[in-house]
Parts: C-alpha cells; structure tokens; sequence
C-alpha cells in the first residue's frame, strides 16, 4: 500500500465507523493535531487518545457531520488532502496533512475554518 493509499483507507474508516481499522494504520507514536477553541481541538498522542477525546467530542459537538476527502497530493512522505467538511450548519473546505513513514501514518494535522467550525459546534 502507498502513502495515499494508506491515507485514503484512513479515511474511508473513519468514515464507515471501522476504528480496528483505523488504528491498524496508525504507528505508536501517532499524534493528531486540530486547531480550535473546541473540545475536539487538541494534540492528541496514539490511537486511543484520537478515538476517545476527539472523534467521540466531535460527534457529540457536531452530530451532523461529515467529512468528504476531494484530492490527495504527496510530496515525499508528506500526503496532503484537500476535504469538504459538512454538517446541517456548516459547508466549508479544508486542508489536512499527513506525515507516513515505514507503512504507518505517523502525524495528522487540520488547517479548517476554525470559525466556521465553531459555529456548528454552538449551533
């Protein structure tokens, strides 16, 4: 599997829900980085942390929510996607970026409208 792949699998359970395999992509020392001022926002540290402090938080801040990966760029072990993050209360895009060495996603960072997000979160 190629590094986007690895990262279009990463999403594709996230989205179905499939966390066994989601943390099967991830290395041990994955950190998870989302901006905001938001109970979701946070760097989280492993799989685990992800899950339970910010997956779990955002579905409870923002039921509605979706996320749509659109285009996938990489420059060395870089993967950049380009996402539609979508809700009842909000439209907006965003740019995530992945770091993948030796067959494992290794960090996650969100650049998103953190404005925007906070609105559907107090919606």
């Amino acid at each position: 599997m190629n590094n986007i792949e690895l990262v279009k699998s990463a999403y594709e359970s996230f989205g179905k829900g499939d966390m066994e395999t989601f943390k099967s992509l991830l290395s041990d020392q994955f950190v998870f980085k989302v901006p905001g001022e938001y109970s979701h926002a946070g760097v989280f540290n492993g799989a685990d942390d992800v899950i339970e402090n910010c997956f779990s938080q955002l579905m409870q801040n923002i039921p509605s929510f979706h996320l749509t990966p659109v285009q996938f760029w990489e420059s060395g072990d870089t993967v950049f996607v380009k996402v539609e993050l979508k809700s009842d209360d909000m439209s907006t895009d965003g740019l995530h970026m992945h770091v993948v060495s030796d067959g494992k996603a290794q960090s996650f960072e969100a650049f998103e409208d953190t404005q925007a997000i906070a609105k559907a979160v107090k919606s």
